[in-house]
C-alpha cells in the first residue's frame, strides 16, 4: 500500500493510527501465540474505484474509434469491390479477423490486386455489416434474412466469432417456415452444433414441420438431410 501517495487518508496529522487486539491467557504457557489481529484504522471516506467500469468505457472508447476509422476509411490500403460499390478497408485490421483475408493479403499474393479486391458473391449490405462486424465486433439491427447471409459471408472468410453470433440469432428466432432453410444452411457448412439446435426445433414442432410447404421442398431437393431428421424424430 502507498502510505505516502494517500498521505491524507492515511497518515493524518503525520501519525500512522494501527488497530490492535492483545488476549493474554488465564494459565501459565510458553512458546505458544494464541492468535495475533491488526489492520490499518482506513477513514471511512477512501475513495472507491470503479475498475470494471473504467475498462468497459476503455473498450467502447476503442470500437468507437476503430469503427470511425471503418467508416472515414482514414489510411486505408486496400478495396473490397462489388459490381455497384467499393469499400476502402484496411489490410491489416481484414487479416487480424480473417484467416482467409490474411492468406489472401500476403506480401506474395497482394501484388496480384493492385489495390482492390472483387467480391461477387455477397450484397453490398452483407458486406458492410461483415466488415462493420470485423472492425468493431459489433451487429446492428440483425434481421433473419441478414443473419442468414452474414453467416454465409462468415463461413466463406472464417470469422468464426460472427458465425456463432449469427447462429445463435437464428436459433433464437426458428420458426417452422425457415427452419428447413437453417437446416439447409448448417448441413452445408458442416456445422454441427447449429445442425442439432435445428433439428431438435423441428423435432418438438413435428406436427406442424412436417405439413408445410418448405418441408416438401427439402424433402424434394435434400431428400437425404429430411430422412437424416425424420430418424431423429422416431428415435425419440
Amino acid at each position: 500500500m502507498d502510505l505516502l501517495g494517500k498521505k491524507d487518508l492515511f497518515l493524518k496529522d503525520d501519525i500512522l493510527s494501527l488497530y490492535c487486539e492483545c488476549i493474554f491467557p488465564t494459565i501459565i504457557s510458553f512458546e505458544e501465540i494464541i492468535s495475533t489481529k491488526f489492520e490499518v484504522i482506513i477513514p471511512l471516506s477512501v475513495p472507491k474505484v470503479n475498475i470494471i467500469g473504467k475498462q468497459s468505457d476503455k473498450v467502447r472508447s476503442l470500437k468507437e474509434d476503430f469503427k470511425t476509422l471503418y467508416t472515414d476509411g482514414t489510411l486505408s490500403d486496400i478495396k473490397l469491390c462489388t459490381k455497384t460499390e467499393s469499400f476502402p478497408v484496411h489490410a491489416a485490421i481484414l487479416c487480424a479477423r480473417s484467416p482467409v483475408f490474411k492468406d489472401m493479403f500476403s506480401d506474395d499474393i497482394k501484388e496480384k490486386f493492385k489495390g482492390s479486391v472483387d467480391i461477387i458473391d455477397l450484397d453490398n449490405n452483407t458486406i458492410r455489416r461483415m466488415l462493420l462486424y470485423m472492425y468493431t465486433d459489433r451487429l446492428e439491427d440483425l434481421q433473419w434474412e441478414s443473419a442468414l447471409q452474414l453467416y454465409e459471408a462468415a463461413g466463406k472468410y472464417e470469422i468464426l466469432s460472427l458465425r456463432e453470433k449469427c447462429s445463435a440469432f437464428m436459433e433464437d428466432h426458428l420458426s417452422t417456415t425457415n427452419a428447413c432453410d437453417a437446416l439447409v444452411l448448417a448441413d452445408r457448412h458442416q456445422d454441427s452444433i447449429f445442425k442439432e439446435a435445428v433439428q431438435n426445433y423441428i423435432i418438438y414442432h413435428d406436427r406442424w414441420t412436417f405439413c408445410s410447404k418448405e418441408w416438401e421442398i427439402l424433402l424434394e431437393n435434400h431428400s437425404k438431410l429430411a430422412a437424416e431428421t425424420m430418424h431423429k424424430v422416431w428415435k425419440k
